[in-house]
């Protein structure tokens, strides 16, 4: 597969534009014409918006410190919302993606306590069949996945414990939601990568019920992970 464009990925101040500083996460606009591309740029506090189509700079979003994944979400207005974990901050801030407006946060701060986080990594959105539209955050040093209301940020849920058995999570570092048909009935599930347990395990998204394991441990053979980071669809 041929390369058609780079960025320059060196060490960049935060003026540089197409510098990154340790970039972690990436969204891909689904609404906006031209597509933009979403970059979170961690150790520069911000995330970058490029123009797909011409790979053109156009504008970047301050953050708070260390922002890691990000994703996008469209909210029942249209407006596409962005969604970025602040490594940090503890905490998850939520932006106009268009103007890069902060709307609100998500998390009540560091600990242990529920709604409380220690280093998000991730997030992902998703809207149930009932309209509500929930927030599933990595919280990597408290070894679960919380579960909050996107709209409001009242905490709902969580999911996992410190452990490697089946359920148990150790340092989650990667989520994302797929909806997937089983028969005649679509299912949705929660992808959750292990940074520490080198495993991706799986959860129902609506029940929360844990549903299987991927991976067959640590390692380099095919099938087994070494210090998971992060996923895609």
């Amino acid at each position: 597969m041929a390369c058609r464009r780079w960025w320059d990925l060196s060490q960049g101040n935060p003026d540089g534009q197409h510098r990154f500083k340790n970039p972690c996460g990436l969204a891909i606009s689904k609404t906006s014409n031209p597509h933009l591309l979403f970059v979170s740029d961690k150790d520069n506090n911000r995330v970058q918006v490029f123009n797909i189509s011409n790979f053109r700079f156009v504008r970047s979003i301050a953050c708070g410190q260390n922002p890691r994944g990000i994703c996008l979400f469209t909210n029942a207005a249209g407006r596409e919302e962005l969604f970025v974990a602040e490594q940090i901050e503890n905490r998850v801030q939520v932006f106009h993606a268009s103007t890069g407006a902060s709307l609100r946060t998500i998390g009540s701060g560091q600990g242990s306590g529920a709604g409380q986080l220690r280093n998000p990594f991730d997030v992902a959105v998703h809207r149930d069949s009932s309209g509500v539209v929930r927030a599933f955050v990595v919280d990597a040093r408290n070894n679960r996945v919380q579960v909050f209301n996107a709209d409001t940020g009242a905490h709902m849920a969580i999911i996992g414990s410190y452990g490697s058995g089946n359920g148990q999570l150790y340092c989650p570092a990667a989520v994302k939601i797929r909806e997937v048909r089983e028969g005649d009935r679509v299912r949705v599930l929660l992808f959750v990568g292990e940074y520490d347990n080198h495993r991706m395990s799986v959860f129902d998204a609506m029940s929360f019920e844990f549903v299987r394991v991927m991976g067959n441990g640590k390692g380099r053979r095919n099938g087994q992970f070494n210090f998971i980071n992060g996923m895609g669809f």
